[in-house]
């Protein structure tokens, strides 16, 4: 189990305060995953926002598939279902879902 938190996003990137809030709370060798509505997140440049920090994105599988943008996932995102999505959430000390 690694020491650091899993941050669970569900909101799009529009909702700029949360995505303050979250980027805020951020540390080295944390991990972020987008669910629902922010795997929007995963697409092209949206990334970036995170590139300050050590940490790994993920992006739950299900999600993409059902808003049809497969496609435009950027290659920063790891893709999950959702066993990996559960083992993540056992891997991580700790999470924190930002809604």
């Amino acid at each position: 189990m690694t020491s650091s938190t899993l941050h669970i996003i569900n909101k799009a990137a529009s909702n700029s305060q949360l995505y303050r809030d979250c980027l805020d709370s951020l540390h080295d060798d944390d991990g972020v995953i987008f669910i629902e509505s922010a795997v929007y997140t995963a697409c092209g440049a949206e990334p970036e926002m995170f590139s300050n920090f050590n940490i790994t994105a993920y992006a739950l599988k299900t999600d993409i598939l059902a808003r049809g943008i497969q496609d435009k996932i950027s290659e920063k995102i790891t893709v999950v279902d959702d066993g990996e999505f559960v083992e993540l959430c056992c891997l991580y000390k700790k999470s924190v879902s930002w809604f």
